[in-house]
């Protein structure tokens, strides 16, 4: 109930100065660390998707805002008993971001940028599935950390279409004296309506 009412303080102020409404989706790749380390030897791919809105959109800056639904994780091989075993942890993350963006060029058609801004990640699953790890690990439920992006929005009549390149990070979250991190590698494409 507290996140629910923390996501509408935030988000109600938002939309009401909102000059775009997007919806987005992508591939993202990620990867699980524990003390700096991967937890599995290979990432993980999902499928993203967002609500977001642009606003304050000035000649050369804007700032975007999302709301979505990110699966994270890691998988790989590991041996128990003598034994061979793929196993796949995955963490589904309800994230909040906001980006500055440098409009790099101010063409009306065709705006390349680049961003920068905050996130914060809500974990709604915290254990770990494998044997190996659900006994003496569990992910932390809050993560707060960066989002990088880079651009390209292309405007046709009200509506908008984009491609977004994006590598997030956090700050290393300390758990029962265990760092616990991951990052996020990915591209989406957007569509948007101008108001």
């Amino acid at each position: 109930m507290q996140l629910r009412i923390i996501i509408l303080l935030i988000l109600v102020p938002i939309f009401s100065f909102s000059q775009k409404l997007k919806v987005s989706t992508g591939i993202y790749v990620s990867n699980l660390k524990v003390n700096d380390n991967k937890i599995l030897e290979n990432s993980l791919t999902s499928v993203p998707v967002f609500l977001g809105i642009d606003y304050l959109d000035k000649e050369k800056i804007s700032l975007s805002s999302e709301l979505g639904y990110v699966s994270i994780g890691s998988k790989g091989d590991y041996i128990l008993n003598n034994e061979p075993i793929s196993q796949k942890e995955k963490f589904d993350i309800i994230q909040f971001n906001t980006t500055f963006r440098y409009k790099l060029n101010t063409n009306n058609n065709y705006i390349f940028y680049v961003g920068l801004g905050p996130k914060i990640d809500y974990i709604t699953n915290t254990s770990f599935n494998s044997v190996i790890f659900k006994d003496s690990l569990k992910f932390p439920s809050f993560f707060i950390g960066y989002k990088s992006e880079a651009g390209a929005i292309y405007n046709f009549n009200s509506f908008y279409s984009g491609v977004n390149l994006t590598y997030m990070s956090n700050l290393k979250n300390r758990k029962d004296n265990i760092d616990y991190n991951y990052s996020i590698y990915g591209i989406t494409m957007s569509l948007g309506y101008n108001f």
